[in-house]
């Protein structure tokens, strides 16, 4: 859906340019010069964030934690997948209802295990309905709730526990919630919203309140919302806030042949 896309981002030429990865990863030369240009590209889409059109009053704000957390990839991934953070920093505007509408289409199209589509969502909002919004809200531990308030969106995923067909336990339910929840900050994230997963919750609480059926089990909540300011957070949330993000080197979980020996087709 390229509407979604930022318009100021050459997103066709960053996609031929990932896509050249498959044909050169075996040629040196080859591979030392697609990366010099996957990092030029990089360089304009940095430039791109810095010039992004923001409410004045947000604006140093949003720009510090776009470029704080744009992630520091090895290899070229879609801008969406770079760009997504969990923020602590909701800002109180209101999510437009077409854009909630794109994040659970997003979700619907997961794949799952058999086709089960085993996840389903409880929608609250601080704005319509507030509620069941404060319902939710009172689910979270403290430290959560702390900040989750300020979010205008908090969503309960759930899983079905057992397969639709012959009634068999279904071990890939939450894999699948998973998958459907990732599309959903994934979308989330090209729209220039904020998705936060929280597992600190009561579970056995939202169940009780929102009369979740025991074939089902709640799995988290999920905050959602526009970035608001850095200056609504502690001091310790702030440095939690602009802390660079960081992930495990690929010798540490892609390997060859057999457990625990690192790939040497995908390099540090």
């Amino acid at each position: 859906m390229a509407h979604l896309l930022n318009p100021g981002v050459n997103h066709e030429g960053i996609r031929s340019v990932a896509g050249r990865i498959c044909v050169e990863k075996k040629d040196p030369m080859k591979r030392k010069a697609f990366l010099e240009e996957y990092h030029s590209r990089e360089l304009t889409l940095r430039i791109t964030i810095e010039e992004k059109a923001v409410p004045q009053s947000d604006s140093i704000s949003y720009q510090q934690l776009e470029l704080k957390k744009l992630a520091d990839t090895k290899y070229p991934i879609e801008e969406a997948l770079r760009r997504r953070c969990s923020t602590l920093a909701f800002g109180d505007r209101p999510v437009e209802v077409t854009k909630l509408q794109q994040l659970f289409e997003a979700a619907r199209w997961a794949p799952s295990s058999f086709n089960e589509q085993p996840w389903s969502f409880v929608l609250t909002m601080k704005h319509d309905g507030q509620e069941d919004y404060e319902r939710l809200l009172g689910c979270l531990m403290a430290n959560n709730r702390e900040w989750a308030r300020r979010a205008p969106v908090l969503v309960l995923s759930i899983a079905k526990h057992h397969h639709e067909t012959g009634g068999k336990v279904n071990p890939y339910s939450f894999h699948d919630v998973g998958l459907a929840t990732e599309n959903l900050t994934v979308q989330a994230t090209a729209l220039d919203l904020f998705v936060h997963l929280i597992a600190g919750f009561d579970a056995a609480r939202a169940r009780e309140l929102f009369m979740i059926p025991e074939t089902h089990q709640p799995v988290c909540v999920i905050a959602i919302g526009y970035f608001g300011n850095l200056e609504i957070l502690t001091p310790e949330q702030q440095r939690r806030e602009l802390s660079p993000r960081h992930r495990r080197p690929f010798k540490e979980f892609v390997y060859a042949g057999r457990w625990g020996n690192p790939t040497e087709l995908i390099s540090d």
